[in-house]
C-alpha cells in the first residue's frame, strides 16, 4: 500500500506538515524546559556545566535536526519513505544534541559521531549517485541552501563529537592515580 496515497485520501492531508511541525515545536518546547530543568538539578547537585564545545555540538545537531523537521513536509509528499527518514534523522540529532549536554559519555559520543557520518555519507550519495530508494532513486539532487547548511552543522557536530571523544580518552589515560587489584586507589608515584 502506498502510504502518500493513503494520507491523500484523509481530510486533514493538506494539515499533514503543519501537524508534524505542530507536534514537533510542542516537543521542542518540552525538551528545552526539561533540559533547563535538568542543568538546574546538575548545578544544584556541584555537577559540572557543559563546556562550551559540547554546547556547540548540542547546538549544530539541534539546529541540523531543525532543518531536517522543517523540510520533512514536503519530503513525505514526495514520498512517504522520504518523510520518514527526515523524521527519524532530526529525532536522533535531537536526541543526540541533548545527550551531549547532559550524559557526555563515551557510548553517546560515539552514536553521535556515528550518527552524523552515516548523515553526511547519505547526503553526499544523494548529490552525486542519487538516493537508492524511493521514486527519485538514482537520479542525484541538486545543491540548495537548507541541505548545504544543514550538512555543514552535521560536519561541525561531528568534529566536535571527535575532540570531545579525544578529551575523553586523553582524561582517562592521565589519570593520576590508579587502582591497586584489591580496588583501593594506589599511590601516585
Amino acid at each position: 500500500m502506498n502510504l502518500s496515497a493513503a494520507a491523500t485520501d484523509t481530510p486533514l492531508a493538506d494539515h499533514t506538515g503543519h501537524l508534524l511541525l505542530t507536534g514537533a515545536f510542542v516537543l521542542a518546547s518540552l525538551g528545552g524546559i526539561a533540559l533547563v530543568e535538568a542543568f538546574q538539578r546538575r548545578r544544584r547537585a556541584g555537577l559540572v556545566a557543559p563546556t562550551l564545545l559540547s554546547l556547540t555540538v548540542s547546538l549544530a545537531g539541534a539546529a541540523s535536526a531543525g532543518i531536517h523537521g522543517a523540510v520533512m513536509p514536503s519530503h513525505w509528499r514526495e514520498a512517504a519513505l522520504y518523510g520518514v527518514f527526515f523524521l527519524v534523522a532530526g529525532t536522533a540529532q535531537l536526541t543526540g544534541s541533548v545527550l551531549v549536554l547532559l550524559r557526555p559519555a563515551r557510548p553517546f559520543l560515539t552514536a553521535n559521531a556515528l550518527l552524523n557520518i552515516g548523515l553526511l555519507l547519505v547526503w553526499l550519495q544523494s548529490r552525486t549517485v542519487g538516493v537508492p530508494l524511493g521514486p527519485d532513486r538514482g537520479s542525484p539532487e541538486r545543491l540548495g541552501l537548507l541541505d548545504v547548511t544543514s550538512s555543514l552543522m552535521e560536519l561541525a557536530a561531528l568534529l566536535g563529537t571527535l575532540t570531545l571523544l579525544n578529551r575523553l580518552a586523553t582524561r582517562r589515560v592521565d589519570r593520576p592515580h590508579v587502582f591497586s587489584s584489591y580496588g583501593a586507589p594506589a599511590q601516585p608515584r
